[in-house]
């Protein structure tokens, strides 16, 4: 298959929001943004009637309050018009999927418990007073004693990224990186090279990294189950998170900071 990129920010690519859609391509990948722009054009009605299927990855995020309405607005689109596409769903965290199933009518659901490689998650309850941070300090001191071992800790809010990283730069004795969103695309991709190389074994983030995004991490930690403003951490966004760990050949360790002021129970 011939495949093409199109977002309307891609930087490797020219197009912006508002252009026309891509002239080829047999395998076409977008966001949900490019796409709802290009449907509300009837100008290009052919070409977005010219699709056999459509695949929507990360399914679950068709209730996020800020991506959601773009999701639902595409799929239902797509599957109004007159020969529709078909439609699949790909999520590691859907939940339950009565209403989707529903929605979608008809529809066939197939589940798989299977996860390669195998992935262990576990809560560390933090005791009353006990540093968050010494407690992904001598994680990360630990996991970087072992060959090829790398960590990913989450943190809720960019400046911390760069504080904790320092933090564990400085008690580990490896290079420890930060990563945000409001990093600059290029620093972002030298981050996220160094981590793939293994220049870097010690990556400390915000949920930038928590969906979507595999990077060679066999330990992960999540220090805080809140972020602000949103508050708490969703059950669906923390298994996303938890699941960045265990890529590639070796088996993973995930692991949640829980103190005794969370909400979480």
């Amino acid at each position: 298959f011939a495949p093409v990129i199109t977002t309307g920010d891609y930087p490797l690519d020219e197009d912006a929001m508002m252009s026309p859609p891509p002239a080829q391509g047999e395998l076409v990948i977008a966001t949900p943004e490019r796409m709802e722009v290009i449907l509300r054009n009837r100008d290009y009605d052919p070409w977005v009637g010219s699709f056999g299927a459509v695949c929507v990855d990360e399914g679950h995020l068709i209730a996020d309050a800020r991506r959601g309405g773009t999701i639902d607005l595409v799929l239902a689109s797509m599957l109004s018009r007159k020969s529709p596409a078909r439609v699949l769903l790909l999520s590691a965290t859907l939940g339950n999927t009565d209403r989707a199933i529903e929605w979608l009518d008809p529809c066939d659901l197939a589940e798989s418990d299977v996860r390669w490689p195998t992935l262990e998650t576990e809560v560390l309850l933090a005791e009353e007073g006990e540093s968050a941070d010494e407690i992904v300090a001598a994680l990360a001191e630990k996991v970087l004693g072992e060959d090829g071992a790398a960590l990913i800790a989450f943190t809720y809010q960019k400046t911390a990224t760069t504080k904790l990283a320092s933090l564990l730069a400085e008690k580990t004795g490896h290079t420890a990186l930060a990563y945000h969103s409001n990093m600059a695309i290029g620093r972002k991709q030298e981050v996220r090279e160094a981590y793939l190389s293994g220049e870097c074994r010690l990556l400390v983030s915000t949920t930038a990294l928590g969906t979507g995004i595999n990077l060679p991490a066999t330990h992960l930690i999540i220090r805080d189950t809140s972020f602000r403003p949103e508050g708490k951490v969703s059950p669906s966004q923390l298994l996303q998170m938890l699941g960045r760990a265990g890529r590639g050949e070796r088996r993973g360790r995930a692991m949640v900071v829980l103190r005794s002021s969370d909400e979480w129970r």
